[in-house]
């Protein structure tokens, strides 16, 4: 008698009585359900008490395995475009995992007759065998740079999908059609013109967004005052702060508007208000200078205690440490928590821009310049000008070679 899964039958009764219209229930009892139906699976499949640092590694090195298969999958299917999606996916609107349960009234006699049966988990499979070559041979660092960033590209993937399917297919085809002269020699003109022109826009558009935001922000960050990127580069020397600015695969990285906004938005405490400025004290930035672009600086800073200006022209530590301990000595109270809030938020309070959104309109600003920069001039008149420059160049020195082999 196979053991019987209590969880499953309460899955069966779930489908069953909603099927037929006698309750309804919560969907996190059947969230609750199936995980718990999930460790039953687990528990009582027969290789469980067979588990060991051995079978461990081995599903270590199937999963990777199958993660690469995955990546080439998802490539050959970014190529190939969508005339290939038909084929793949069914036409039907329930999961066949889930047929069962839908189109029939499940019991508890149903529940007697599942097994839980588990493939050896000890064999060392062919799957196996290509993880145990990516885990031991492979870096780790390369694999992570040809394989897709959650739903995105990474950088190194996604520029060789723009040079191989992108300058290849077109190589091929200015391969086929180039002229023939009467020596029976092709003219590579085109060939040239492909390896110089989409070279330089595949590469371009992959590299020199990031390179630009991140030189853009790196050079006005310290002047605003304001924390924008994570700071990887803050103790480094002067030129290797500038190399990880134009080294798009360089530790600093541009903070995202989602680590902005939890960054700068939703102080409305003085515990969150001290915690804020110690951090933004702790990476270099200046307290001062970001306060004051509050439209309310002046109703939290005045004549009682000191104002913004009064301190603009000390040290970046002393204003620092002058603002931390002003906010440590406020009474929390509700008093506290409505001045933090007018100071730093734009709920109702009386900011048309809060300092959050300052700081996202900051980040932003080298994506527009990139955008600017890269579509009209880089793509729009540096290429083609240096692409006809040397296609133009080409073509006198094939004009002279042929008027010398006349004579």
């Amino acid at each position: 008698m196979v053991k019987v899964s209590p969880n499953l039958e309460n899955i069966c009764r779930l489908s069953a009585n909603t099927n037929s219209g006698k309750q309804t229930f919560a969907a996190g009892d059947v969230i609750k359900a199936i995980n718990n139906f999930a460790t039953d699976a687990i528990e009582n499949n027969p290789a469980f008490k067979d588990i060991d640092t051995k079978s461990a590694e081995n599903i270590k090195n199937n999963f990777a395995a199958k993660r690469l298969g995955f990546n080439i999958a998802t490539v050959a299917a970014t190529l190939g475009g969508l005339s290939v999606l038909p084929k793949i996916y069914a036409y039907n609107s329930v999961a066949p995992g889930a047929q069962h349960l839908i189109q029939n009234d499940s019991t508890d006699e149903d529940a007697q007759n599942v097994s839980f049966k588990g493939k050896g988990i000890n064999s060392e499979g062919f799957l196996t065998k290509i993880g145990n070559f990516l885990t031991k041979k492979v870096p780790a660092w390369f694999q992570k740079e040809f394989e897709y960033n959650g739903y995105n590209f990474t950088m190194s993937l996604m520029a060789c999908l723009s040079l191989f399917g992108l300058l290849l297919p077109r190589g091929l085809r200015a391969y086929d059609r180039a002229l023939v002269d009467e020596n029976g020699k092709k003219d590579m003109t085109e060939i040239h013109e492909i390896l110089l022109r989409d070279t330089i826009s595949s590469l371009g558009v992959v590299y020199t967004v990031p390179i630009l935001q991140k030189g853009i922000v790196s050079f006005y960050e310290n002047k605003k005052g304001f924390i924008l990127t994570n700071r990887a580069s803050m103790n480094k020397s002067s030129m290797k702060k500038f190399i990880d600015a134009i080294n798009p695969y360089s530790d600093l990285k541009l903070l995202s508007n989602t680590e902005l906004q939890a960054l700068y938005g939703n102080i409305d405490s003085k515990e969150k208000m001290v915690n804020f400025a110690k951090f933004i004290d702790n990476k270099g930035g200046d307290l001062e200078k970001i306060l004051s672009k509050s439209e309310n600086a002046k109703e939290v800073f005045d004549s009682k205690t000191f104002t913004l200006e009064s301190i603009s022209e000390k040290s970046l530590a002393e204003k620092n440490k002058q603002i931390i301990s002003f906010f440590e000595n406020l009474k929390d109270n509700e008093k506290t928590k409505e001045l933090v809030t007018k100071l730093m938020n734009d709920k109702g309070l009386g900011n048309k821009s809060s300092i959050s959104k300052i700081a996202r309109g900051l980040s932003s600003v080298p994506g527009f310049l990139s955008t600017v920069l890269i579509s009209p001039i880089l793509l729009g008149w540096f290429i083609p000008r240096l692409t006809y420059h040397n296609t133009r160049k080409k073509h006198a020195k094939m004009n002279i070679s042929a008027e010398n082999n006349k004579r």
